[in-house]
């Protein structure tokens, strides 16, 4: 009975140490998982920090872009001013070549323009080795292209275009449709006798 009584408390002591142990141990552990808790939060904390400079910086650099496209696009920005300057250059290259074309001294070649009257446009096409060199409505007035018989202008511009004798002149009314022809023998007026006529016929017919 003495050695049982004796190794009861032998027993409960040992229990008592292993409690102690367990508790420090948990407590130890615990705060080892708290610093590390700490350490994570603190190294996810730098690095949203870093995460929103940079997308601030982004969301900087889209606004300043977005500014500037917007300020291009007003009336008076680069991009309207761009599209001015490109219509202002085109209507002047075009302007220029008309010029270039009625300006220039073609003594000794033959040429003709077309000529409409009425009030309403007239379909005019010539036709080249069986092809279309011109097709156009073209407005009441006389037309600013010069067509070129066996020969070529001083200076080739849009509205210059060459022809042979064999090439041919439609119109889709005759009757509103004249021809303008400048020859070494002077300028005269023809009106078209039908809606097909024959460059060499039209230079050798008279006129007004």
């Amino acid at each position: 009975m003495a050695n049982s009584e004796e190794e009861t408390p032998l027993l409960f002591k040992i229990m008592i140490v292993l409690i102690i142990i367990a508790a420090v141990f948990g407590a130890f552990m615990g705060i080892v998982n708290l610093s590390l808790i700490k350490m994570n939060a603190k190294e996810i904390e730098d690095i949203n920090t870093v995460m929103d400079k940079s997308i601030n910086v982004k969301i900087s650099k889209i606004e300043n872009e977005i500014s500037s496209i917007d300020a291009s696009l007003r009336p008076g920005g680069m991009i309207d001013l761009y599209i001015n300057a490109y219509h202002y250059l085109s209507n002047s290259k075009i302007d220029l070549q008309k010029i270039v074309t009625l300006a220039q001294d073609e003594k000794g070649k033959d040429f003709f323009s077309i000529y409409v009257t009425g009030t309403n446009e007239v379909w005019i096409g010539v036709m080249k080795d069986g092809k279309y060199v011109f097709q156009s409505e073209v407005t009441p007035g006389l037309s600013p292209q010069k067509f070129y018989v066996n020969c070529t202008p001083s200076v080739s511009t849009s509205y210059t275009i060459t022809l042979n004798s064999s090439s041919i002149v439609m119109s889709g009314s005759p009757l509103n449709t004249y021809i303008l022809i400048h020859t070494d023998r002077g300028v005269r007026l023809l009106r078209m006798n039908s809606r097909t006529m024959n460059v060499n016929e039209m230079l050798s017919e008279g006129g007004y």
